[in-house]
C-alpha cells in the first residue's frame, strides 16, 4: 500500500483476496495483520488491523509508536501461524502498572500508562478491550500465510510459505500452471513447497472449503550462479595490493556463471592475510539478482617458461580520435603473445581505456597475465620508459597472475579512466594455459560505461570477429662478433622496421625484443672488457637493456648523443 501524506502502513502477511467466501459462520476465513500511524494533532496514532477491522490503537507523543504497532501484527503473525485461538489471549499485570496483552506465551503488545492516559482509560482496561476485539478476529476456523505478496522461485528451487490457523477442512493447493511451478502441500509441516519448474508468471489456488485463495508465483532463473569459495593463482613475487586484489576480484567473478545478457560485479574487497571475501552481485533482466560473499584463497604457482612468439601493437593510430575498437587480435594455445599499446586521448573528453581478453568459446580458459602498464601521464617518453621498465621487472621476477574467463565473457587485464590528451602506455605478456581461442581487445569506451573486470558479452556479437592486422613477431636474435682491441661492432635498432602477412609494416620494430648474442675473444695475455654503448640516431631516446639478466636504463638522449650502457 502506498504512504499517505502524514500516514504510513505496513502490512504483515500475505495481501491476497478470498473468493466464494460462504456466509455461515463456520467458513474459513483469511487472516491477515498489518500496522499504519497516522498523526491526530500533537499525538501520533498507530493501528494494529486485522480480519477487515482495527484490532488495537495506540496513542503516543512518541514517533516510535507505529514501530510497537509493527511489532505487535507480527506477534499476531506468529501466533496465528502456530495456530492461535481465542483462549490464548491473555492480559497480565506488566512493571510500573502497564498491562500486558499476550497469545499464549508471546507478549504482543503493553499498554503502558501513557497510551492509556492518551486512549482516556487505564492499562488493563485498555489491555482487556484490545483482548476483546482480539478475541472477534481469532473466531474460528481461519487461515494466515506467512508475510509475501508474491512468491519468487528460482527454477529448480524450492520455496516456502507457510500457512496457519485451525482450518476446518484440509487446505489444498493446485498450481494454475505446472509448467512453471509444482506445488505440494506439507501438512505435517503447516507449509506449502513451491518448486519452480520454467521461467513465468502463475497463480496456485488454495482452497479450503468454501474459502479460494490466490497465490501469485514469479518463477526466473538466478542471473548468475555464484559458488561461496575460489582460488586466485599468482606467480612470483613482487605483486602489490591493488594487483592482489585485481585478481581475487576477477577471481570471484570468474567463478560465478551468469546467465545470457546478466551482469556480474564485484561490490565490496575485504582482505585478512591471504585471503580475500569479495562481495559479488548479479543482476540482468528477467532474472532474479544474485548477491553472494565469495572467500577466496591466494596461492602462488610456477609461472610459464615459455618465451613471447607474437607481438600484438595497439599504436594505429596512435591518437585515439573517437570512442571504439583500437586492436583486436586472437590469443591461441601454444603462442604466447607480447602486447604493446600505446596512445593520447585525442577525444577532447574522458575516456575509459580498457584492454581485455575476451573468450567467446564454449568452455572456461585460463592464460597468465605479467604487466607493466603507466600512466594516464602528459610526458610522452616518461609514460612509455616507465611501462617498459615495469614490465621487464615483472617479466624476471616472474611476477604475474592467472586470468580466468568463463565462457562469452570478457575479462579486463586494464581499465583506467584517461583525461583529455593524456597517455597511457603499456606491456603485457600473456600465455594461453588451456581453453579455446580468446580474443585480445584494446578499446576506449564512455568513462560512464559500467565496464567490469567480468564482463558478459553478447552471444552474436563475436559471430564473426573481424580482426585487425597488427600482429608481428616478438623477437629478432642477431648474433655479432667482437675481438678486444679490435675494431667496434654495431647493430642499428630500429633501422629497419618489419611486414607482416597482412602486409603491415612496423616502422622501427616498435614492441619487438631484440636478443643480441655477442661472442667475444681475447687474444691477448692480459684481460680485456667490453664497453656497450648507445647511441640516438635521431630524436629523443631512452634505452632499457638486459645485460645478463641485469637491468640498465640510459638515460634522455638527443640526436646523436651516446651513453655507455655498462662495461663487463
Amino acid at each position: 500500500m502506498t504512504p499517505q501524506p502524514r500516514a504510513r502502513t505496513t502490512l504483515c502477511g500475505l495481501v491476497l483476496l478470498a473468493a466464494g467466501l460462504a456466509p455461515d459462520a463456520t467458513a474459513a476465513r483469511l487472516l491477515e495483520f498489518g500496522a499504519r500511524a497516522q498523526t491526530q494533532g500533537a499525538v501520533r496514532v498507530a493501528e494494529v488491523t486485522g480480519g477487515g477491522q482495527v484490532l488495537i490503537r495506540l496513542r503516543s507523543k512518541s514517533g516510535a509508536v507505529l514501530g510497537r504497532a509493527e511489532d505487535a501484527a507480527r506477534a499476531l503473525q506468529g501466533a496465528a501461524l502456530a495456530g492461535a485461538a481465542a483462549p490464548a489471549l491473555a492480559v497480565t499485570p506488566g512493571s510500573d502498572g502497564a498491562a500486558v496483552l499476550k497469545a499464549g506465551t508471546a507478549v504482543v503488545v503493553v499498554a503502558d500508562k501513557e497510551t492509556a492516559s492518551l486512549s482516556s482509560s487505564t492499562p488493563a482496561a485498555l489491555a482487556a478491550s484490545w483482548r476483546s476485539t482480539l478475541e472477534t478476529a481469532f473466531r474460528e476456523p481461519y487461515l494466515v500465510l506467512a508475510d509475501r505478496s508474491t512468491v519468487q522461485a528460482p527454477v529448480d528451487e524450492a520455496r516456502y510459505v507457510r500457512y496457519g490457523g485451525p482450518l476446518a477442512k484440509a487446505l489444498s493447493a493446485v498450481s494454475s500452471d505446472e509448467s512453471i511451478v509444482a506445488v505440494a502441500t506439507e501438512s505435517g509441516l503447516r507449509r506449502l513447497k513451491l518448486y519452480g519448474m520454467s521461467p513465468g508468471d502463475t497463480t496456485v489456488r488454495l482452497t479450503a472449503g468454501s474459502l479460494a485463495v490466490g497465490l501469485p508465483v514469479e518463477v526466473r532463473h538466478w542471473a548468475a550462479k555464484i559458488p561461496g569459495s575460489a582460488v586466485a593463482e599468482l606467480t612470483g613475487s613482487g605483486q602489490d595490493e591493488r594487483i592482489a586484489r585485481k585478481v581475487a576480484v576477477n577471481a570471484a567473478l570468474a567463478a560465478a556463471v551468469p546467465r545470457p545478457g546478466a551482469t556480474v560485479s564485484a561490490l565490496s574487497t575485504d582482505r585478512e592475510g591471504s585471503r580475500f571475501r569479495i562481495g559479488v552481485v548479479a543482476d540482468g533482466e528477467g532474472y532474479f539478482g544474485a548477491k553472494k560473499q565469495v572467500e577466496v584463497q591466494l596461492k602462488w604457482v610456477l609461472p610459464p617458461d615459455q618465451e613471447p612468439v607474437d607481438l600484438f601493437i595497439s599504436n594505429a593510430p596512435e591518437r585515439i580520435q573517437s570512442i571504439g575498437s583500437l586492436m583486436r587480435e586472437q590469443l591461441v594455445a601454444g603462442r604466447p603473445a607480447r602486447m604493446l599499446y600505446h596512445h593520447v586521448n585525442s577525444t577532447g573528453q574522458t575516456i575509459l581505456f580498457v584492454a581485455r581478453i575476451a573468450n567467446v568459446g564454449a568452455e572456461s580458459a585460463a592464460v597468465h597475465v605479467v604487466l607493466g602498464e603507466s600512466g594516464p601521464g602528459t610526458d610522452e617518453l616518461a609514460v612509455g620508459h616507465a611501462a617498459a621498465v615495469r614490465f621487464w621487472d615483472q617479466t624476471r621476477t616472474g611476477s604475474g597472475y592467472v586470468l580466468r574467463v568463463p565462457p562469452m565473457v570478457a575479462s579486463d587485464i586494464v581499465r583506467v579512466p584517461v583525461s583529455r590528451d593524456a597517455i597511457v602506455s603499456g606491456l603485457a605478456r600473456l600465455t594461453p594455459l588451456s581453453g579455446p581461442p580468446l580474443l585480445l581487445e584494446v578499446m576506449a569506451v564512455p568513462v560512464h560505461h559500467e565496464a567490469q573486470w567480468v564482463e558478459p558479452l553478447a552471444e552474436d556479437h563475436y559471430a564473426a570477429p573481424k580482426l585487425t592486422a597488427f600482429g608481428f613477431g616478438a623477437r629478432k636474435v642477431t648474433s655479432l662478433k667482437h675481438e678486444i682491441g679490435g675494431p667496434w661492432a654495431f647493430f642499428s635498432l630500429g633501422r629497419e622496421g618489419s611486414t607482416n602477412a597482412a602486409g603491415t609494416y612496423l616502422a622501427g620494430d616498435y614492441g619487438v625484443l631484440h636478443e643480441i648474442d655477442v661472442e667475444v675473444t681475447n687474444p691477448h695475455d692480459t684481460e680485456g672488457w667490453v664497453a656497450l654503448d648507445v647511441r640516438a640516431g635521431g630524436g629523443v631516446m631512452r634505452g632499457l637493456f638486459a645485460v645478463d639478466g641485469t637491468l640498465h636504463e640510459t638515460g634522455m638522449l638527443v640526436g646523436s648523443q651516446q651513453e655507455r650502457v655498462c662495461r663487463i
